[in-house]
């Protein structure tokens, strides 16, 4: 065979093949939680529930066509093929592996230069199956972004996630109907092959004390959330709010973040919001 021709044969292989090795894996979490369920009041009393419901977005934002898609999903190994990106497009539905097998998540997104991942969470109503085949969400009032993670942490890493506010335990100052202290979770991925103990402390800056010391253990290649303790603070005259550090680490590979909720907040207020675990 010619030079020629090896060279071209060798061109024609590049563009036709896909490029695995330039995609690029990102670990995103994913949920699908029921938060309550309830009778529908106006029009035809139906059976209706409160959901906290995660979404994931790829978007191109390159002139060439691109590719995304799931490499993996943990608990509970999914993979879908990779799904074409037109340009200055998004894909946002990955199927069933796009939502968790229990409430919480994390998947292994692969994705080719110049496509931007985004991931949200917001609460919906759905309606009961009684008048659709399937679940019918409303319309999502506000989203909270999840975060995107690049890759691991190693075991035994010392993450950082804050600041988070926790409330205010005066009761001159808290609002009508509001819980204290501010309801907090961690969520805690065990990438390793064994089960991961997960080591998470909560303090408040200039504290003496730690307000939360627990220890929690995760099975190998699972994800699972756990409600910390946080006891109600006494209230001063200097601090209208408290806010809080989360420290995590675990004995394998992993990922974290925390969320907070308002159970009772004001009409307005922001009900949910995210903190990533960083490392310092």
């Amino acid at each position: 065979m010619s030079r020629t021709r090896i060279l071209l044969s060798c061109a024609i292989a590049c563009i036709c093949a896909p490029a695995f090795g330039q995609l690029t894996t990102s670990y995103v979490p994913i949920v699908f939680a029921t938060t309550s369920t309830r009778v529908r009041t106006a029009g035809r009393p139906l059976p209706l529930a409160t959901y906290w419901i995660g979404s994931i977005q790829a978007f191109n934002a390159t002139p060439d066509p691109a590719d995304a898609g799931i490499v993996n999903r943990f608990p509970g190994s999914c993979r879908t093929p990779l799904q074409p990106v037109a340009p200055q497009s998004a894909i946002f539905d990955f199927g069933d592996c796009g939502f968790p097998t229990g409430s919480v998540g994390f998947v292994e997104v692969a994705t080719s230069p110049g496509v931007i991942l985004s991931a949200q969470i917001g609460r919906a109503d759905a309606l009961s199956t009684i008048c659709y085949r399937v679940l019918h969400p409303s319309a999502r009032q506000g989203l909270a972004p999840l975060p995107i993670f690049a890759s691991l942490f190693p075991p035994n890493a010392v993450t950082i996630a804050g600041s988070i506010d926790l409330g205010s335990p005066d009761p001159c100052t808290i609002s009508v109907g509001e819980a204290y202290p501010r309801r907090v979770n961690a969520t805690l991925f065990n990438a390793g092959r064994d089960p991961a103990t997960f080591a998470v402390t909560v303090v408040v800056p200039g504290s003496q004390t730690f307000l939360v010391q627990e220890q929690y253990v995760v099975a190998a290649q699972d994800v699972q959330q756990f409600r910390l303790p946080i006891p109600p603070l006494q209230s001063t005259q200097l601090d209208l709010d408290v806010t809080a550090w989360v420290s995590i680490t675990s004995t394998q590979p992993f990922l974290s973040y925390v969320s907070s909720i308002f159970d009772d907040g004001e009409p307005d207020a922001q009900p949910f919001e995210v903190f990533p675990s960083r490392l310092p």
